[in-house]
């Protein structure tokens, strides 16, 4: 994962040709990705020379906001690199699916649009709040108030009106993991099931963060990265554990 560092602005006057010619390169590789195989060699060192020159370019937003969170908040920088990062993980994505079209705007302008979308989830995910004014307010103090959304605990969220046994489901799933989820590691050596059996057990990302001897906020980041992709998981299991319609 390409990690994103704040440059300084570019020496002198805007340059429309510099820009223009940016713009012209991205556009070409771009297309040219959207052109090859998803799987293939060539569609990955696409991706790598559109990623490599975007960083490069010095031309993504680096004052973005949502609602009271400006760039002085305290937290910025961690807000800024989750989005950033989401990014990199979108890119390869919508290229892939084709949905790129050079007559609707610019490279960086496609990009810069999604990373302030991506910056508002990124605020909204790692503090719990979906209007986060106060400077304090994060998932940690959520946890601990016992305020935690609905969304993110797995199984309110997942089991809610069910007729189905969640703690027997969620000794199935974990006895057969189908999709290998609660296996992968994620951070060192910690495995996405424990920050799950946390969530399970009503337990703090800052108290497991200690028991770990790892950063809170990287936790929690983790966890909301990875919990759309284990709920869609565990939907298509429970739908497995239903018997068939008469």
């Amino acid at each position: 994962m390409v990690r994103f560092t704040f440059q300084p602005p570019p020496p002198g006057s805007p340059d429309p040709d510099r820009d223009r010619q940016l713009n012209q390169t991205l556009q070409a590789l771009v297309l040219r990705a959207q052109s090859l195989p998803p799987q293939s060699l060539e569609f990955k060192k696409a991706i790598q020379q559109v990623v490599k020159l975007v960083c490069e370019s010095n031309r993504l937003r680096r004052s973005l906001s949502t609602q009271k969170v400006y760039r002085d908040h305290p937290r910025y920088g961690e807000f800024y690199h989750e989005a950033f990062c989401r990014l990199l993980d979108w890119l390869p994505t919508v290229i892939q699916k084709k949905q790129y079209d050079p007559d609707r705007g610019e490279v960086m302008t496609w990009l810069n649009n999604k990373l302030q979308y991506l910056f508002k989830d990124a605020v909204r995910d790692l503090t719990g709040v979906r209007t986060p004014f106060a400077v304090g307010v994060d998932l940690e103090n959520l946890d601990e108030q016992g305020e935690l959304p609905a969304d993110m605990n797995p199984w309110s969220a997942l089991m809610a009106q069910e007729e189905l046994d969640p703690s027997e489901v969620w000794r199935l799933y974990k006895a057969q993991d189908p999709d290998g989820l609660l296996q992968k590691v994620v951070l060192g050596s910690i495995r996405l099931e424990q920050l799950i059996d946390a969530k399970n057990q009503g337990k703090s990302m800052r108290k497991l963060a200690i028991e770990l001897s790892v950063n809170a906020n990287t936790l929690s980041s983790i966890y909301t990265r990875h919990k759309d992709q284990f709920f869609e998981s565990v939907r298509r299991f429970r739908q497995s554990l239903q018997p068939p319609d008469e």
